[in-house]
């Protein structure tokens, strides 16, 4: 049986909203980091060859320049916490072999949520909910293309 996953995760320095953490954040040492169009492009690449690689469908990512949206369908019935973290390790791995390491060491916070999705019904809403939003550096859906927002820094 296959699961769908909504996984979300802020950047270093930065929190989710209250009603998607699932631990109490810890304070951060350092600036806050946060992702330019460049980094998101670069994210939203190495996520595509996680997924690949796992054998696992992509079927919307939402980067912010604070927070990553990924709604990703996984084969059996894998740990959540393991998907993520494979998400949030490689994308790491390419952020600091393109852009060296973050300032304060760590890209992203240790709090994340992990959602499984019930029905079609519930990702296609998960999906409209991610994409809809305001100020999104990069947004992709399956079967669509990756839209990137032209007036971000990409330094």
């Amino acid at each position: 049986m296959d699961r769908v996953w909504f996984l979300t995760w802020a950047m270093y320095g930065h929190q989710l909203p209250s009603e998607l953490q699932e631990l109490p954040e810890e304070t951060p040492v350092g600036e806050p980091v946060e992702l330019d169009g460049a980094k998101a492009a670069a994210v939203l690449d190495q996520f595509h060859e996680t997924a690949n690689h796992r054998g696992w469908k992509l079927l919307a990512v939402s980067i912010r320049s604070a927070c990553v949206h990924i709604v990703v369908n996984v084969p059996g019935d894998p740990d959540p916490a393991k998907v993520l973290q494979d998400f949030k390790s490689y994308g790491s791995r390419r952020l600091n072999q393109v852009f060296g390491k973050a300032p304060s060491g760590l890209w992203w916070t240790g709090n994340s949520a992990r959602r499984k999705i019930k029905d079609a019904t519930a990702v296609k809403a998960t999906i409209n909910d991610i994409i809809s939003k305001e100020n999104a550096l990069v947004t992709w859906v399956q079967g669509g293309n990756a839209s990137v927002e032209s007036n971000q820094s990409n330094t």
